[in-house]
């Protein structure tokens, strides 16, 4: 695999996340607008999400383990 490959595997999603989220920081900039503002929470909610789903193991319960990494105590 070349050096290209691995870098856009690597930081892609990170990158497009990044993106994502500087683009809902600037659409809540022009107005007060409702067209503005559903663009601007939608473009931020979706890297929230993301962070939630997969920045916070344990918190939240996957479908594959049943739960199980939420009611395990931390070792």
């Amino acid at each position: 695999m070349s050096r290209r490959n691995d870098h856009l595997r690597v930081w892609g999603w990170p990158a497009a996340l990044a993106l994502l989220t500087v683009f809902g920081l600037l659409t809540a900039l022009p107005g007060e607008d409702f067209g503005w503002r559903m663009l601007s929470r939608a473009a931020l909610t979706i890297p929230l999400a993301v962070v939630i789903r997969y920045g916070a193991p344990g918190l939240v319960p996957r479908p594959d383990d049943g739960g199980e990494a939420a009611r395990r105590p931390p070792e």
